[in-house]
């Protein structure tokens, strides 16, 4: 029997084991370097380099705009024109849709009492306007929106003739709340609200609570406005011109004097126009000249008492 003898030395097992953590090390190497090595296929980058001018960028959301703020009105007091003898013609000039916005403050202030503030309800700038008036003197008037025949919607706080009779209540006085200082109210477009007679009575009654008077703007020859409020014995008037129709200044010194006639052949002429530029340069520009013309401007109030008593 033959005894085969290995003569070649054995490696020892320690050995062996420091070559099998030096593999694992470098397998390990090799995964978190991805690529570093020939044979590990590095990850695919997208065919597409983005760049800071090409990464698209997310849509801007633009917050609600609010209201500019605005100064607390100042304590100089604006101009108030003297009262003359009644027995001059009387004009009254209503400044419409005043609170979307406060741009041209200065030139209303500068015409003091001699315009009415119509308010409209709700708006940035409609309790704004009204504690003004305090300082100027204006008399201040509710500039309430109502139904137009084309159905456009004139703002917040719109009365219909489809809402039941509460709810026209209901909103009708939070529109006054909204505006301080009123002694009245005036339609905001409402071409098909003053032509309804069950809506106008509705309207009245909450008017004759309050003891404020009602001036038509008459935005239609079928308003029966005033004729209401005469069978209800409501303080009532009439809108004789309106100045702006055309936003030109030299249309609304036409209709300055188209409505200066109206006053020499009644007595009475009630205007109203727009919160404007080119109508508010215009009336502090004539204003003066209609007082040295012969004429008295007042407020809404006073002409209704004036009327009363002639």
């Amino acid at each position: 029997m033959k005894i085969k003898i290995n003569l070649k030395p054995r490696k020892p097992a320690g050995f062996r084991g420091v070559l099998i953590l030096l593999g694992l090390a470098f397998l390990t190497y090799a995964l978190f370097t991805r690529g570093s090595v020939p044979w590990i296929k590095p990850v695919k980058t997208p065919s597409r380099a983005y760049t800071a001018s090409t990464i698209p960028t997310p849509p801007v959301v633009r917050p609600v705009e609010k209201p500019r703020e605005v100064a607390a009105p100042a304590r100089v007091q604006a101009p108030i024109w003297p009262k003359v003898p009644s027995t001059r013609p009387k004009i009254a000039i209503v400044i419409d849709d005043i609170g979307h916005t406060a741009n041209d403050l200065s030139l209303l202030r500068r015409l003091g009492n001699q315009v009415t503030y119509a308010i409209l309800p709700l708006l940035a700038y409609s309790q704004y306007f009204g504690e003004l008036s305090q300082e100027t003197g204006a008399e201040v008037i509710l500039h309430l929106p109502m139904q137009s025949e084309t159905g456009t919607i004139p703002g917040p706080g719109l009365i219909t003739d489809r809402m039941p009779e509460d709810y026209v209540r209901e909103i009708l006085n939070h529109n006054l709340n909204s505006v301080p200082y009123h002694t009245g109210v005036n339609n905001h477009m409402g071409s098909r609200g003053t032509a309804n007679p069950a809506l106008m009575k509705i309207i009245l009654q909450e008017l004759k609570k309050r003891r404020l008077f009602f001036l038509d703007s008459f935005t239609t020859p079928s308003s029966v406005g005033v004729s209401v409020a005469n069978s209800m014995k409501v303080p009532s008037l009439k809108r004789d011109i309106f100045l702006d129709n055309i936003d030109t200044q030299e249309a609304v010194r036409e209709k300055l004097r188209e409505l200066a006639a109206i006053a020499r052949q009644n007595g009475f002429a009630v205007g109203i126009g727009h919160y404007r530029y080119n109508t508010l340069t215009v009336l502090n520009e004539e204003i003066p000249q209609l007082w040295d013309a012969g004429f008295e401007m007042v407020s809404l109030s006073d002409m209704i008492r004036s009327k009363k008593a002639a």
